[in-house]
């Protein structure tokens, strides 16, 4: 009898210190088991997530892209400035000089800053701007498609002005701007910089085989800048391609 009440107490003190111990540890689940509970519980905001880092990825991408096409635009851009200013330092070697030594060239304002008169030049319709007059030319007018090259009508058509710049303008500060049509893609921005400049350089080569000098011309390459005309018609596409000769008040010192 009294073997059978300690083993009772045995199993009864066992039994306590397995309940305690399970009290102590906690539920036995399984590994794992909370986390995934709660990944279940919100699958719309993990998946919301990958998007909107996907989407910052994507648009990191193209800012670097931006950044580097940025990048080589501006190397390209001082690339043909520099290519520009040896075209012309060449071609004003290239003048007979009447003296060893040439001064810088340098402006001189007209004392009333009055505007140059406006000359007619057949063919042409040149009007006044503020304090300057311009000349302007369709780039069809002058130039074989696609190129920078003048045809023949063009040629004449520039000698002509050369003609009237000697007769009318002799010591004007003149610009040749060239400019192209608004509608033109971003992406063509430096190439029809370059290809506005290399109009430019053609009228100017032309002009100096006249009275007209290159000690009052300067050159200007608009690229898709500043149109005149609406680009919504064929027409005004065309004749914002164009070339225009700006006259200034302005005078060429006397022995630039």
């Amino acid at each position: 009898m009294q073997q059978t009440t300690t083993s009772s107490t045995c199993f009864t003190l066992l039994a306590t210190i397995v309940m305690l111990a399970g009290c102590q540890n906690g539920p036995n689940w399984p590994a794992g088991a909370g986390s995934a509970a709660a990944h279940s519980a919100s699958p719309g905001r993990s998946v919301g997530l990958d998007l909107a880092n996907e989407a910052l990825h994507r648009q990191l991408a193209q800012a670097r892209q931006l950044q580097q096409r940025t990048i080589d635009e501006l190397q390209l851009v001082k690339q043909q400035l520099s290519e520009t200013a040896d075209q012309l330092r060449s071609r004003v070697s290239e003048q007979p000089l009447a003296a060893e030594t040439v001064s810088a060239p340098t402006i001189r304002s007209t004392s009333d800053s009055r505007r140059p008169k406006v000359v007619p030049i057949a063919g042409l319709n040149p009007f006044a701007d503020g304090d300057t007059v311009r000349i302007e030319i369709p780039a069809d007018q002058l130039f074989e498609p696609g190129t920078s090259r003048l045809h023949s009508d063009g040629a004449a058509l520039v000698d002509l002005v050369s003609q009237t710049i000697g007769q009318h303008y002799p010591r004007q500060l003149i610009a040749i701007e060239g400019y192209y049509s608004a509608d033109q893609p971003s992406s063509g921005g430096l190439q029809l910089h370059q290809q506005t400049t290399n109009w430019s350089l053609s009228v100017l080569d032309r002009l100096v085989l006249g009275p007209a000098s290159y000690r009052q011309l300067i050159i200007i390459g608009h690229g898709r800048n500043h149109p005149r005309y609406s680009s919504g018609s064929v027409e005004g596409r065309s004749r914002n391609q164009r070339i225009e000769l700006v006259i200034y008040p302005d005078q060429v010192a006397d022995g630039s």
